[in-house]
């Protein structure tokens, strides 16, 4: 099993619609409800993860550029991510929201769950063409 653990709601929706359309062995994508919580998450996953499970953290870049615990957070999972080959950080930089287009992005746009995920569905080769989209599917499919 592969596990995906992203920051929140429009996050999980915009990678799923993208595992559906682009693969078989489709990852089990787990919410954290917050950047903070993410590596709790992740350590809790790795500690219950049979040898062949995996785990990655999908998050946003501009997440680790504030403050101090941020980049130390950062330091603190690459390290985690180079030691050992089931665990992988990916970061879309600045975030994730660059595979959404600017006349799309209005108002409460990441709560329309629904359109969020029929947009992706409509433009998933522009989406698997994605350097950080094709860097999670490599992932999952290694």
């Amino acid at each position: 099993m592969v596990y995906c653990i992203v920051e929140g709601k429009s996050d999980s929706v915009i990678l799923s619609a993208i595992f559906e359309q682009g693969l078989d062995n489709k990852p089990k994508i787990i919410e954290s409800n917050g950047f903070p919580s993410m590596p709790a998450v992740a350590r809790t996953i790795l500690s219950f993860a049979e040898e062949t499970d995996k785990v990655m953290i999908v998050c946003d870049q501009d997440s680790f550029d504030n403050e101090s615990y941020q980049k130390n957070m950062l330091g603190f999972l690459l390290r985690g991510a180079m030691n050992n080959p089931q665990f992988k950080l990916v970061t879309f930089n600045p975030n994730i929201d660059v595979l959404i287009p600017k006349e799309m992005k209005v108002k409460g746009w990441k709560n329309k769950t629904n359109e969020l995920k029929r947009y992706v569905s409509g433009h998933i080769k522009d989406m698997m063409a994605n350097g950080t989209v094709q860097e999670i599917i490599g992932f999952i499919e290694k």
